[in-house]
This record gives C-alpha cells, structure tokens and sequence, in this order.
C-alpha cells in the first residue's frame, strides 16, 4: 500500500486549488458563442465619417424638436426628440443602414423596435452616390447629455461592427440645444454626389 507523503499532499492540494481558481476564471471568459452574436464598435464623432463593414456613415445636423412633421402628419412627445442626418456611402455590400438607435448616457437605447413615431433605417445608397437620411427619436430631455448614435449594418446576425458615433453633448451643450428646440419639418431623403 502506498502512502501519502506530505510534499505530494501539498502539491495535489495546488493542484486542485490551481483548478478551481481556473474553473471560476473560465467562468467569466466569453464563450465563442458570445464573441460571435455581439456586435463590436467602430469609435466616431459627430461630423466625420466612421467606416464599417457596408461602407461609411456620418451624423450631422443635431437638432432637438418639440413636434416632427413627416409626409404631412405631425407627431407630437412629452419628452423631446432628437433629430439628427445620417449620410451612409455603401461600399456596395449593403445599400441600406438599419437599425439605428440613440444610446443615453445611462445604457438605455431608443429607436430601433421602440414604439412610437421613428424612422431609424437609411438607404438606398448606391456606390458613389451617398444617401442621407434625416432620423428622429422620442426620448426623454435627460437622455440628451452624453448620447451616442448606433449604427448597425443592416441585417447583421451579430459578431458584426456597429457605428458608434458619439454625439460630443455636454450637460451645458443639452441645456442649450433643448432651449432652441422647435418644430421640425423632416426632410425627404436626400442623395449627393461625393467627390473622390
């Protein structure tokens, strides 16, 4: 019959110990499966373009709005909305930009399947021709401050890069913008000729 020694006692004692700390490490790590249905960001900026998969998007024009007036029907809110232009010049894989959302400084989203009045898709770009749409979401005044715009390759099943474009919108920035806020007429899309 064999005997322990107290060497090999303390070294299996490690060794189990080694595993169960793995074993918690292990647990925290993102699965495959994870990495893969994630979206991954592309940083931007208000005002420049932000490359992604389909091609390249720019926000431009932030504007807050009491009311939205839109092919003849006016959409009013008890919060605000934000109106911004996305422009997306396809690289010719997708001629179409969607979902978008408006992420607060808190996390939450807005657009996307939210109810309510929203036009948060852009397209039809063709290669060389940009398209920009105007897009507006309901949200409430202290959502303003910090916001960032997503923007997601359309029909993306995850594991895809997102636009994220963050809106440079300061707590004084929101207070001065949501001051000048008005009723808005949004614009039909528009298409522009982008020189090389």
């Amino acid at each position: 019959m064999r005997r322990f020694t107290p060497s090999g006692l303390v070294t299996a004692a490690v060794l189990a110990a080694a595993f169960a700390v793995g074993s918690v490490i292990n647990s925290y790590l993102p699965t495959r499966a994870d990495i893969m249905s994630e979206p991954y960001p592309v940083a931007g900026v208000l005002d420049e373009y932000v490359a992604i998969r389909t091609g390249e998007v720019k926000a431009t024009n932030l504007r807050l709005a009491t009311d939205v007036t839109v092919f003849g029907s006016t959409a009013k809110t008890s919060g605000i909305f934000a109106v911004v232009d996305v422009t997306y010049a396809t690289n010719g894989k997708e001629r179409v930009i969607s979902p978008i959302f408006w992420r607060g400084a808190d996390g939450k989203r807005y657009g996307g399947s939210q109810p309510g009045p929203r036009i948060t898709a852009c397209g039809s770009s063709v290669v060389g021709i940009p398209v920009t749409c105007t897009i507006w979401f309901e949200l409430p005044t202290d959502a303003i401050a910090g916001g960032h715009l997503l923007v997601h390759n359309y029909r993306s099943a995850g594991g895809d890069n997102i636009a994220d474009i963050d809106l440079q919108i300061t707590d004084e920035d929101a207070a001065a913008i949501l001051a000048a806020a008005t009723s808005i007429e949004a614009e039909s899309t528009r298409y522009e000729r982008r020189q090389p």
